[in-house]
């Protein structure tokens, strides 16, 4: 996202939320659940983050506890990626990632937290329960 595309969101300003989810170290490049090019989107939403666009900012941050019960370790003979049944939903099973406390769990260091007013923090019961039921959701 270029500077140009910023000038063309309409925005009503002092009514519009920008919500940040899970921009975290364990999804960028290098980290334990990392997406492709995950740290593009870095650089545009500092950006964003920096103008007066927004009435309220708020983040959701990956927070799972070490042994979390969707974590692939926990399940013998499982290895990242595959699926199993967990209580009555599929589930895929991940590598260890966002344990809290751990440097990929941290907000990502290149954005200026201290503009956000709430951090939301999910995936922080060891049995696996879950905010946004992923199971339910569609292509």
């Amino acid at each position: 996202m270029k500077n140009t595309v910023l000038k063309k969101i309409k925005v009503p300003r002092g009514r519009a939320a920008l919500l940040l989810v899970d921009v975290q170290p364990d999804f960028m490049p290098g980290g334990a659940l990392a997406v492709g090019d995950g740290d593009a989107i870095v650089p545009p939403l500092a950006r964003l983050m920096a103008t007066d666009l927004f009435a309220v900012q708020v983040a959701t941050q990956d927070w799972h506890p070490a042994g979390h019960a969707s974590f692939a370790n926990q399940h013998a003979g499982h290895q990242p990626m595959d699926r199993i049944q967990m209580y009555g939903h599929e589930q895929v099973l991940w590598p260890d990632h966002c344990v809290q406390g751990s440097p990929g769990a941290t907000l990502h260091p290149g954005l200026p937290w201290q503009r956000v007013t709430l951090v939301l923090r999910n995936a922080f019961q060891a049995a696996g329960a879950r905010g946004i039921d992923s199971s339910r959701l569609q292509d």
